[in-house]
């Protein structure tokens, strides 16, 4: 007898399938939903975009607009090149898009104050962090001073 799947479960079996463990396997999967082999591959096919979809967490290089690709410029180009490498790995591109996107604004001139601003903004920020940074130091030291200069007077009492 042949038992007819809800588009619902059939829906339950994509995202099995979308966030299965890396060491699992169809067949696993399968036995698990209480299903096939063959109802998990058909399942699969039917929703390929979907799971095609999520698994592209990135856009590609050609989907990014004018502001993004300025950003990404601004943000890396300057980098050491391990740095620009590890930033274009999490971006989802390569570091020839970057240096193409530089050549491309480079061209333009009118970018150029955008350009400026964006590398303004982001050390400004960096500014900040380490500003920050240097001041819960500055507590922390404190701190350390008054607690060793409270042991000398303990010790002065003793």
């Amino acid at each position: 007898m042949k038992r007819v799947i809800s588009d619902k479960y059939k829906e339950k079996i994509v995202k099995a399938l979308i966030n299965k463990l890396p060491n699992e396997t169809m067949q696993q999967i399968a036995d698990k939903m209480e299903v096939s082999i063959s109802t998990v591959s058909r399942c699969m096919q039917k929703f390929k975009t979907t799971i095609e979809t999520v698994n592209t967490k990135e856009k590609t290089p050609k989907q990014w607009t004018h502001a993004q690709r300025l950003q990404a410029v601004v943000e890396s180009y300057y980098l050491a090149e391990e740095q620009q490498s590890e930033y274009c790995r999490t971006h989802g591109i390569y570091p020839h898009h970057i240096q193409q996107w530089h050549k491309q604004l480079s061209d333009n001139e009118m970018d150029q104050q955008k350009l400026l601003n964006l590398e303004n903004k982001r050390l400004k920020a960096e500014n900040k962090k380490l500003l920050k940074k240097i001041s819960t130091q500055n507590q922390a030291l404190s701190e350390a001073a008054t607690l060793l200069l409270l042991k000398k007077k303990v010790e002065a009492y003793l």
